[in-house]
């Protein structure tokens, strides 16, 4: 397995390959965007080798979320399939954060306003300097607030990583990492979101 860093290496194969056919498609269906990035999340989740899973519940801990994520793809899903999802992997502590973070990747290559060509495989190709461009472009007067997720971020995670050579991004901070609440979590993302009139990234 080779992480989030073999993952930027492929440019982002995993996102290309399995998960902006489906938003595309999803998208021009009709579908809203809360529900296309559900159902890309699951998609990532069913497909990606997410070593933050494996780092918390091993191989067998990354093969259930897998095996979970694929057949609620396969036999549909609602809210509260996803809810009791969401349960289940908590009980286990497993938390599919690379999952997440390939998801924030799938959402900014969803946006870009390159054309995306159809080669015969299964993936969409982006012009070479668009995707360069993209991930070389200068912050400027954008903000990045990092969000860790169960259990936080350890030292060697890429969240604390990033932090400690940007000492100026900020990160959120839950008053308990071992108990996840969604509504206290996602409260205190709001009240760092609307805290300034910063622009995040």
């Amino acid at each position: 397995m080779t992480g989030a860093r073999g993952e930027a290496a492929s440019g982002f194969a995993t996102v290309r390959r399995y998960v902006l056919p489906d938003w595309d498609r999803l998208k021009a269906d009709g579908a809203g965007e809360p529900m296309i990035m559900l159902h890309c999340l699951l998609l990532l989740m069913a497909y990606n080798p997410d070593t933050n899973l494996v780092s918390r519940g091993g191989l067998p801990g990354l093969h259930f979320v897998q095996r979970y994520a694929r057949r609620l793809l396969l036999c549909g899903w609602d809210i509260a399939e996803l809810r009791q999802m969401d349960a289940a992997l908590t009980a286990l502590y497993l938390s599919p954060g690379g999952s997440a973070d390939l998801l924030a990747v799938a959402y900014v290559l969803a946006h870009l306003p390159y054309e995306r060509t159809w080669t015969g495989a299964p993936r969409w190709n982006f012009p070479r300097r668009g995707l360069v461009a993209i991930f070389r472009r200068p912050f400027g007067a954008l903000t990045v607030l990092l969000v860790p997720g169960i259990q936080d971020s350890g030292p060697e995670h890429w969240q604390s990583c990033w932090r400690q050579r940007h000492p100026h991004w900020l990160r959120i901070t839950q008053r308990n990492w071992q108990d996840p609440d969604l509504d206290g979590w996602v409260a205190a993302i709001r009240r760092e979101l609307g805290s300034s009139a910063r622009t995040y990234c």
